[in-house]
């Protein structure tokens, strides 16, 4: 799993795969967007890296087909 670094996190993005905050801890999932109060938390719990095998993206990622 790759680190990416918190203070690179920008509002209104999304990753095209979960992100984790620690070991098994799921902190976003692909439909959720980055928000400003989730960057300034972490910043203040001083979390300076979060993990992910995602990419940042503009959109959320597509995990289902609805009908």
């Amino acid at each position: 799993m790759d680190t990416f670094p918190v203070s690179d996190l920008k509002p209104n993005s999304y990753f095209d795969a979960p992100v984790f905050l620690e070991d098994e801890y799921v902190l976003l999932a692909p439909d959720v967007p980055v928000t400003e109060a989730l960057i300034n938390r972490l910043k203040v719990w001083r979390y300076n890296l979060v993990y992910t095998d995602g990419k940042p993206t503009s959109k959320p990622s597509s995990t289902s087909n609805a009908d």
